[in-house]
């Protein structure tokens, strides 16, 4: 069985995919319990007595996994310019919030899942209660109905709000249906490349305020297009909702984190250690550090110790080092640097970690073994039967490799190259920075032979592996690249990143990956010119814009639509009379969610960066 892998290439899109959006898209089967009735009959006449039987068809009610939410915005944690946003929830299941209702009955009853934000001071508590005490003397709540497996002591987590807020926050059955809609990408042969629904606050975002989101459940809560707490009694000052999914965010009325300032403030440049605190470098060394150079402590084989050089695979500019040969230890691959008379340990390190990656793998280093053995085995018994051919010996056949994927995704694409190979120096990559690099051929060429010389002990070993791996190792393409430190890869999970090579060709990514919550790799073929930053069509999100002097406008081409506010106090929108006044423009109806959706869409912002190399 061969050994694979996978390098991640990120999110990606294509110039002429479509996005599409739908109002809903109803599940064929909602929650709940169904009668099935079968019956046999022969030339129209019943056999026998019919059988009924129920099913009951579970989906989800009182919690989440994990794996349904793709997405929020403001991302979750984020510092920004959202005070004019929307926030929203994007969900993997397209049917996800129709696989329940909001208000039982109806033709099209409109969805149980609802984003409310909140502030702080308006929480009462979250907490968890247990399924059958979600309605308590402390909170009211409408109930459940008893469901087919319900467990009385799981725990669900809730929100308390009072009921002026309740009464504030929560969105009309008209609204609810206008808040939830279905986004597709699509290719341009109609092929669907993914589907999800996303659930839309009606709640501007709080400006210089945290604030929190919660997506709740407000199944059957809803009687005569109103949630019961619009008609609740005056003993009622404690509205309870299940929170299926909750996160936090700061919108800036003067934003300083926003997605363009973040990626405008960036520090471009190429990647290699630059001056202390403006120290000039000068002579030999400077020439060394400007080609990604780092000294390091070196120990050498009788135990002495000194400085030396290491650069890692990803250098600031192409490198004139020729290919290393196949050495039998890593010391034949040690270079002397003339103009700083120091050592460069670059590629015999690069070598040694070839080594210890492939002894790391106990099934790879065996697997290669074991084809070693059975090549040497075949090239003897196949001599020998062409030396004595009056004996007839049949011919031994060479075994396939099968490792050339894992030579490929572990070695060559870096996947299984620790950090500090990378990056030797911390200061090489400061915060909020994009470093541009070339892949030094030679560098992963030594670390894939390091790898392939297990069991090389000999001059003829030696010479066979040469030979070998000329044959069934993939080659090493042109690569280049960037390293990006920055809150744009912890604030925006869908972060696509392209490159362009000479005359604006797209470069296929050979892997994009994030190293840490704020350090994306991207890795590309060939020489990139140009590289660009932005958010997949999916991920975009939806807005107004400000309207002194203290309203809110929604700007559609040259005019705009004024936002009339539920509770101005709070930032609610009436969503219901704003999608009619949409309605009344040149874009068409506003009063489906998916063209309300469409009206209410703020565009991704794309940064792009000339790469600047010295080639």
């Amino acid at each position: 069985m061969a050994t694979t892998s996978t390098a991640n290439i990120g999110p990606q899109i294509a110039d002429d995919d479509e996005l599409r959006f739908s109002d809903s898209r109803r599940p064929q089967l909602a929650s709940g319990t169904y009668t099935v009735t079968a019956a046999q009959s022969l030339d129209g006449a019943a056999i026998g007595v019919p059988s009924t039987t129920e099913i009951f068809v579970a989906g989800p009610r009182c919690s989440l996994s994990p794996d349904e939410i793709v997405g929020v915005y403001p991302p979750a944690g984020s510092i920004g310019a959202f005070a004019t946003a929307l926030p929203h929830i994007v969900l993997r299941r397209a049917t996800l919030p129709w696989e329940r209702e909001g208000e039982p009955g109806g033709v099209a009853p409109p969805p149980w899942l609802a984003v409310i934000v909140l502030e702080p001071h308006e929480i009462l508590a979250e907490q968890t209660a247990t399924l059958a005490d979600l309605a308590t003397r402390s909170a009211s709540f409408p109930g459940l109905t008893p469901e087919v497996g319900d467990d009385p002591t799981e725990q669900v987590r809730v929100v308390d709000i009072d009921l002026a807020t309740a009464r504030a926050v929560l969105p009309t059955a008209a609204e609810l249906a206008l808040l939830a809609h279905v986004r597709q990408v699509a290719a341009a042969d109609g092929t669907l490349r993914s589907a999800t629904a996303v659930a839309l606050s009606g709640r501007i975002a709080r400006p210089d305020s945290t604030n929190i989101a919660h997506l709740v459940s407000v199944e059957s809560q809803y009687s005569g297009g109103v949630h019961w707490s619009r008609n609740a009694g005056p003993s009622t000052d404690r509205v309870r909702l299940i929170s299926l999914f909750r996160w936090e965010f700061v919108a800036q009325a003067e934003p300083l984190h926003d997605f363009l300032e973040l990626a405008g403030n960036l520090s471009a440049g190429r990647l290699h250690l630059a001056p202390t605190h403006g120290a000039p470098i000068g002579g030999p060394t400077a020439l060394a550090v400007e080609s990604g150079a780092v000294p390091v402590v070196h120990h050498t084989r009788d135990g002495q110790r000194t400085a030396a050089w290491y650069r890692g695979p990803l250098v600031p500019a192409p490198t004139m080092i020729e290919p290393p040969i196949r050495p039998r230890r890593a010391d034949e691959l040690l270079r002397l640097d003339a103009a700083t008379g120091m050592i460069d340990i670059s590629l015999a390190s690069a070598w040694e970690l070839g080594r210890m990656l492939a002894l790391e793998d106990i099934g790879f280093a065996s697997r290669l073994h074991r084809w070693k053995r059975h090549t040497v085995h075949a090239e003897r018994s196949n001599a020998m039967a062409a030396a004595h051919s009056h004996l007839g010996l049949d011919d031994v056949a060479i075994a396939e490799f099968d490792l050339a994927d894992w030579f490929d995704t572990r070695l060559i694409r870096l996947v299984s190259v620790p950090f500090g190979y990378l990056v030797p120096e911390p200061a090489m990559l400061p915060t909020e920075s994009i470093r541009f690099f070339d892949v030094d051929p030679a560098w992963v060429a030594a670390v894939v032979d390091g790898a392939f010389s297990l069991g090389r002990t000999s001059m003829i070993e030696q010479q066979r592996d040469a030979e070998d791996r000329a044959v069934v190792l993939p080659t090493i393409p042109t690569m280049s690249g960037f390293l990006l430190r920055s809150g744009l890869v912890s604030g925006w999970s869908g972060l696509v990143v392209e490159a362009f090579g000479a005359e604006g060709v797209a470069l296929t990514p050979k892997r994009i990956d994030r190293l840490a919550p704020n350090v994306l790799l991207a890795l590309f073929e060939g020489a990139a010119d140009r590289v660009e930053l932005h958010l997949p069509p999916e991920e975009l999100h939806h807005g107004v814009h400000h309207r002194p002097p203290g309203g809110f406008a929604k700007v559609l081409g040259d005019g705009q639509v004024n936002v009339t506010m539920r509770d101005a106090a709070r930032g609610v929108i009436d969503v219901a009379r704003l999608a009619e006044d949409l309605a009344e423009q040149p874009r068409g109806s506003a009063q489906h969610s998916d063209a309300f959706a469409l009206a209410m869409i703020e565009g991704a912002p794309k940064v792009t960066f000339d790469v600047g190399s010295p080639r």
